[in-house]
């Protein structure tokens, strides 16, 4: 199966199952990228975009479950400074998990260094601006 995604013509990859909190299967492979000649390994950074939506919402869905949020509570409850910024202090969990948060896209590009610095990437998305007003739930 991993070989397959070069077939279909992925430059660079890697995968890995844990089991008990222990890797158990571990492969990577490829390039950096089309032009690059260095190899694709665990030090890359991936961008997993919408394929980590479930499993951010399945850890929304268990704190909820062990009574640690709220649907109803604002980001600001967890995340002050995210709402000091174009009026996003009103805007809740379920907006946000709904996609009715008006935060479809960033108003300025992520520059990819962010990634990997959490106080940087938290100030870059509390100065986002909404791409649409938030009507109140």
């Amino acid at each position: 199966l991993f070989v397959r995604l070069f077939d279909r013509g992925e430059i660079g990859s890697s995968f890995t199952v844990y089991h008990d909190g222990s890797p158990v299967v571990h492969v990577a492979g490829g390039r950096q990228d089309p032009v690059s000649t260095k190899i694709y390994d665990d030090t890359n950074l991936q961008s997993l975009g919408g394929a980590s939506q479930f499993l951010e919402c399945l850890c929304m869905l268990l704190l909820v479950s062990r009574g640690k949020i709220n649907y109803g509570d604002k980001i600001t409850k967890y995340w002050p400074s995210f709402g000091s910024h174009h009026g996003k202090d009103h805007i809740t969990i379920r907006q946000l998990l709904s996609h009715r948060a008006g935060l479809a896209c960033f108003d300025a590009p992520l520059p990819l260094n962010l990634i990997s610095s959490k106080p940087e990437l938290a100030d870059f998305l509390e100065e986002r601006k909404t791409n649409w007003p938030v009507v109140d739930e």
